[in-house]
């Protein structure tokens, strides 16, 4: 029996006549699907092995007595994973050692993967692990670089979220689900953990932390729920405990302080509040206290994050965008310094530059 690796999780056989024989009365094994000489259902057979892969921790083995249906099922994975026809021949020549890329011109290869969530997330895996194998830069981005470029990312998503696109509020969960899934397979590599282990923990803590739905508290408002969720991460009556991100530790504080009740009923009420911090500012500038002024431009940063909650905005999401347009401005000016002075070339960057 000549055996052979398509993707990780995923073998060929292709068997002899006698040991096809020896096997005819035989029992599939456990992740094993075994072809008939003549396949009629090509459509189910692609089925059956994705959902081998679905539910088979160890490995789907496809086994076959003769090379062209090997060939041809191997193919029909390949394109169902991704690979273009051409691209397809080209890594079977590879993986079967062949001298040629094979042809399946004259045959029918337009098999579809069903669109349910299980079939599609494990192919979006497979598709992960092979970039893994095959892309230069999947295959050397590390955890670290992950989280700095999902960040972007999350920004992204917050800026299709404002706009109600839903198809790019799609398309960037999708960016985001193949960071994660990077982290996963780069932990698979080095036999760290599983993606099994992820959503395990995931349902476990998700389960544990909410008793009011799984257990027999009976918590009936946001607050209390929210106060008993700080409890239990054990994050409540730490003052030391400072997330690394300050605006999401101070959107939190807000969000908290809404849910029992201390807030702005309308957001166009905190003018007189950033008024007032200013005027603070303003005193403790002109009396030349230091640490006063550090405490108001807190208190005035304070407020603003309190504004852009309000409004749905994201602050720091705010703050990226506002900064990206200064640059653009910034550039134009140093760019035309010589042609005319600094004020008018500001005005200019803003219709030149956005």
């Amino acid at each position: 029996m000549k055996r052979y690796k398509v993707i990780k999780g995923l073998d060929v056989c292709v068997e002899t006549e006698t040991e096809t024989e020896a096997e005819g009365t035989s029992k599939e094994k456990c992740g094993q699907i075994r072809l008939p000489r003549e396949v009629i259902d090509w459509q189910q057979v692609l089925e059956d092995v994705w959902k081998g892969l679905l539910t088979n921790k160890d490995g789907t083995v496809v086994v076959t007595s003769n090379l062209e249906n090997a060939l041809f099922f191997s193919n029909l994975f390949l394109q169902s994973l991704g690979y273009t026809p051409q691209r397809a021949a080209l890594e079977l020549q590879s993986v079967f050692e062949l001298p040629e890329p094979p042809s399946f011109e004259s045959s029918d290869c337009h098999c579809t993967l069903p669109k349910t969530v299980g079939f599609q997330f494990m192919r979006f895996k497979k598709i992960v692990e092979t970039l893994r194998k095959r892309c230069p830069w999947d295959r050397e981005v590390t955890p670290y670089q992950l989280v700095t470029l999902s960040r972007e990312e999350l920004s992204e998503l917050m800026e299709a979220i404002s706009n109600q696109d839903m198809d790019n509020y799609a398309e960037e969960l999708g960016d985001l689900w193949l960071h994660l899934l990077l982290h996963s397979v780069i932990a698979e590599e080095n036999d760290a953990f599983e993606l099994a282990d992820v959503l395990t923990k995931a349902s476990e803590k998700a389960i544990s932390r909410h008793p009011h739905v799984f257990a027999s508290d009976h918590d009936a408002d946001a607050a209390t729920v929210l106060s008993k969720w700080q409890e239990r991460k054990g994050k409540n009556n730490d003052d030391e405990s400072v997330p690394p991100n300050v605006f999401t530790w101070a959107l939190r504080l807000q969000d908290e302080a809404h849910h029992h009740g201390l807030d702005w009923e309308d957001p166009m009420q905190l003018k007189d509040k950033l008024d007032e911090e200013f005027e603070e500012l303003r005193y403790a500038f002109e009396s030349g206290q230091t640490q006063s002024m550090k405490d108001e431009v807190g208190d005035l940063l304070f407020t603003v994050v309190n504004l852009a909650r309000l409004l749905n905005v994201d602050p720091e999401d705010a703050l990226l965008h506002s900064s990206k347009k200064f640059q653009k401005r910034l550039k134009y000016v140093t760019e035309h310094q010589a042609e005319n002075d600094l004020e008018t070339l500001w005005e200019e960057s803003k219709n030149e530059a956005g």
